[in-house]
């Protein structure tokens, strides 16, 4: 079975058998820390099989040191805190910054907001992890903002 596993900024897809372990997932892809399955809070068990465990054919998965990452969205002044699984797609953290949990934007709005990196002002993905942008200490930092508009 073919499988997306994404370590920092880079993707791979990875042709593994169902009993495969995600320790051996990790040496395959040379990357360290635990194998995270997108939508599950816990890691992988490094020793038990793939299939076992729930992956399946083209299934989403994040290498990573961080068990947890600490994430801070800002928004008009004001900043909301979470901590998530690494493998949490950028999308979701969005519907939470957007959400009644966050900063509880009109439905209406969600639609016309995105996250950028703080500082850099980079618009990742939303189809990354949050794994992918934290650094060393586990914490990101992300602005919502309106989304630009392109017009001509």
């Amino acid at each position: 079975m073919d499988i997306f596993v994404a370590h920092g900024r880079s993707r791979s897809v990875i042709s593994a058998a169902p009993d495969e372990t995600p320790a051996e997932i990790l040496v395959r892809a040379g990357a360290p820390g635990e194998l995270h399955l997108e939508g599950r809070d816990e890691p992988l068990d490094p020793a038990v099989g793939l299939a076992a465990q729930g992956v399946v054919a083209g299934a989403k998965l994040f290498a990573g040191t961080c068990r947890r990452v600490s994430v801070r969205v800002q928004f008009g002044g004001d900043a909301k805190t979470t901590s998530e699984p690494p493998a949490k797609a950028l999308r979701a953290i969005l519907a939470w910054a957007a959400g009644p949990q966050g900063f509880n934007l009109p439905e209406a709005e969600h639609a016309t907001h995105t996250l950028t990196v703080c500082d850099s002002g980079e618009e990742p993905d939303l189809s990354d992890h949050i794994g992918s942008l934290a650094g060393a200490d586990c914490d990101v930092c992300l602005n919502l903002v309106p989304q630009q508009k392109f017009e001509g």
